[in-house]
């Protein structure tokens, strides 16, 4: 009797045994062909977040230029001399 529980037991764990090992095979094989995919999301992030950062670095940019227009529209007498 104990070695028929035995028995079954051990045909447990190697079935157990045998589904873990395939479901680790399953998930590098899913890891393994995501990997194009994987680069070109993350390519994509990084293309979309740099034009972002660079449309945010002009508008600055323009804003700061036209400040500085603006400031020597009507100037002082100080500030012609120092234009001058």
């Amino acid at each position: 009797m104990i070695a028929q529980y035995t028995s079954i037991l051990l045909s447990y764990r190697r079935r157990i045994s045998f589904c873990s090992q395939q479901a680790a095979q399953l998930v590098v094989r899913c890891l393994i062909n995501a990997i194009p995919y994987l680069s070109a999301f993350l390519y994509n992030m990084f293309k979309r977040t740099f034009l972002i950062f660079s449309l945010a670095m002009l508008m600055v940019t323009v804003e700061s230029k036209q400040f500085e227009i603006k400031e020597f529209e009507n100037p002082t007498l100080e500030q012609y001399a120092i234009l001058s």
